[in-house]
């Protein structure tokens, strides 16, 4: 049996090692994001910011379109008895529909998918770059520890709120992109779309990275165009499916009209703190998921963030100008989701919030791997 040679045997320590730190990352992100979302409701709160609207149209789709039975809770404060929400897509709310089932109505449940989510993102944007070689797996392992660093994960993954799933499902889209699989990760970008329609930044993404790819001709990637975004609105639409059984096309239609209108609305003045994307990387007005007796701020890491905006764009450029062959995905995502809620700004709505943020999370540790990686000339290896 042939033995192994110093570099492998230094390869094997660097993976042994890297997965090791993965792990705890992410055990840190969960026992973080976990003690938050037990910590809400021993403080005595039943709803955190608004989860109530969420948890209340869970409760009706199981009740009404699935004709589920469960030991439904009572909580005060419950939203209009015909309200489902209609502003966003139906995804997230099947998420904690599906907690209910299977660990009950109470919100410790609610929130558990969350916890989970946000704890697997470290380890997922580590896939997306670990690679045989020991700069990859080092790349890969600032990634993971970028993520698990970022603030609003843990805060984020510990409400029963939308936007854990969308940076879930972004992180899933970013993991396939990497790894060559644009098409499935145009099927993943549908789901993100599905839970929020700013997950179809993810979307935008794939398109740049196709745009900017020189070795296809143009009638390929007009071919990949089409094939992304029908992958990505079959699953929009396979997810909607039991809505539109049960309220029919028609208002499928007219909702999404009003849910387009509502997004390029601004909302009252006087509601919570807003701040523009750039605000959130600098942690300018954060939103306050609770401010009784639990005081708990959507705030970014801004020292990563910063690093993640000026190299994304750096990245990018260079990608778009021919000068790097691989395309830097996450980079590519980060300046996507940046200039997607931008457009929402341009359109109309001015109060966007900080806990909007988690979005940016799994991009900006692989534009942390991404960066590592071009600045040790190891990015077109």
């Amino acid at each position: 049996m042939k033995r192994l040679s110093y570099s492998d045997r230094l390869l094997v320590f660097v993976i042994i090692v890297s997965i090791i730190v993965v792990a705890l990352s992410s055990y840190y992100v969960y026992s973080r994001a976990y003690s938050l979302a037990k910590l809400y409701y021993d403080a005595g709160k039943e709803y955190v910011s608004d989860e109530i609207y969420y948890v209340d149209v869970a409760r009706r789709y199981l009740q009404r379109i699935f004709k589920v039975s469960i030991d439904y809770w009572n909580y005060s404060g419950k939203t209009d008895d015909d309200y489902y929400n209609p502003e966003h897509p139906p995804l997230g709310k099947y998420i904690i529909a599906l907690s209910m089932l299977t660990c009950g109505d109470k919100p410790i449940c609610w929130r558990i998918p969350g916890v989970i989510e946000a704890s697997l993102i470290p380890a997922i944007i580590y896939m997306a770059y670990a690679r045989l070689n020991n700069m990859w797996i080092l790349a890969a392992t600032s990634a993971a520890l970028g993520a698990a660093s970022d603030y609003i994960l843990q805060r984020a993954g510990s409400v029963a709120l939308l936007d854990i799933h969308v940076a879930f499902f972004t992180a899933l889209a970013i993991l396939a992109a990497s790894r060559g699989k644009i098409l499935l990760a145009g099927f993943i970008s549908g789901l993100a779309a599905s839970v929020k329609m700013s997950g179809a930044a993810a979307v935008l993404a794939l398109l740049l990275i196709i745009y900017g790819s020189k070795g296809m001709e143009g009638r390929v990637k007009v071919r990949f165009y089409i094939s992304i975004i029908l992958a990505s609105l079959s699953v929009y639409i396979l997810v909607y499916a039991p809505l539109i059984s049960y309220f029919g096309f028609e208002w499928f239609i007219r909702e999404h009209i009003g849910a387009v209108s509502w997004h390029t609305t601004s909302r009252p003045p006087n509601g919570p703190p807003t701040s523009t994307p750039f605000g959130w990387i600098i942690n300018i007005n954060p939103f306050y998921y609770s401010v009784v007796k639990v005081r708990v701020a959507a705030e970014l890491n801004t020292i990563t963030h910063l690093l993640a905006f000026f190299s994304s764009i750096v990245l990018f450029l260079l990608y778009l100008d021919g000068r790097i062959r691989r395309p830097p995905v996450s980079s590519i995502f980060y300046v996507s989701i940046l200039a997607f809620y931008y457009m929402v700004i341009i359109a109309g709505n001015h109060t966007l919030y900080s806990f909007y943020g988690v979005h940016l999370t799994p991009a900006m540790g692989g534009v942390i791997a991404e960066a590592t990686l071009y600045a040790s000339r190891s990015w077109d290896v």
